[in-house]
């Protein structure tokens, strides 16, 4: 529907990052949603904790080509993500169902 499928939401290095990791399946859908600065992944954690890219990261321009990918990661912070732990993908508005990390 929007375009994106989730390849992987993984807890690396050595517990301190996400890696969260989409890939393009229709570019102009992923285009029209993450095109909007406001949509740009963030990551919903237990007790409504919510885990956001750096800003740099956020802001930089992707490539919209089908089959292409797009890896993302997050700062765990205090390592509130475990493996096994279900994360939600949130886009702006809209929320995916709980993924497990890996």
């Amino acid at each position: 529907q929007y375009g994106l499928g989730v390849n992987l939401i993984a807890v690396t290095a050595a517990g301190g990052m996400v890696d969260l990791r989409l890939r393009i399946i229709d570019g102009e859908k992923a285009k029209t949603l993450l095109g909007d600065q406001a949509n740009f992944p963030a990551l919903l954690v237990s007790d409504g904790v919510v885990l956001r890219a750096d800003e740099d990261i956020a802001s930089q321009t992707l490539k919209f080509d089908n089959g292409s990918s797009v890896f993302l990661l997050f700062p765990n912070a205090q390592s509130v993500v475990k493996s096994g732990d279900p994360v939600t993908i949130v886009f702006g508005d809209l929320q995916l169902e709980a993924i497990q990390a890996r």
